[in-house]
């Protein structure tokens, strides 16, 4: 994967020269804290609306701030038809492991209201 991911680093790297001689370093680094803020913003939103979860930073500081940006490459590169057959067992297991979390999360939400009622006529 370093190979591959060579060209997209590199390329990275050449707009990040381009952007430092032709802007000032303060007004890159207002338009870097805009565009973080902003990613983060959308990602909480994301999240807590459209997913409804908790966004993975309160689960793992080490998965959305080392592992994301991995995530990403791999995407791109499944896109550009990186190893097929990986990208169609990731998914494979990702379908699965959301069943698995969908049948716990429906376990747990019975348990909580046979206890519910339970107390409920206890009182």
């Amino acid at each position: 994967m370093g190979i591959l991911s060579l060209p997209f680093f590199g390329i990275t790297y050449l707009f990040i020269l381009y952007l430092k001689f032709s802007f000032s370093m303060s007004t890159l680094l207002v338009c870097a804290l805009a565009v973080n803020i902003s990613a983060w913003v959308f990602q909480f939103v994301g999240q807590l609306i459209f997913e409804k979860k908790s966004p993975a930073i309160f689960d793992n500081l080490v998965q959305p701030l080392v592992l994301a940006p991995y995530f990403v490459l791999f995407e791109i590169m499944f896109v550009l038809g990186y190893e097929q057959d990986l990208e169609k067992s990731v998914n494979e297991s990702g379908k699965l492991l959301r069943r698995l979390l969908d049948i716990r999360d429906e376990q747990a939400r019975n348990w909580i209201r046979v206890q519910a009622d339970f107390y409920a006529r206890t009182l």
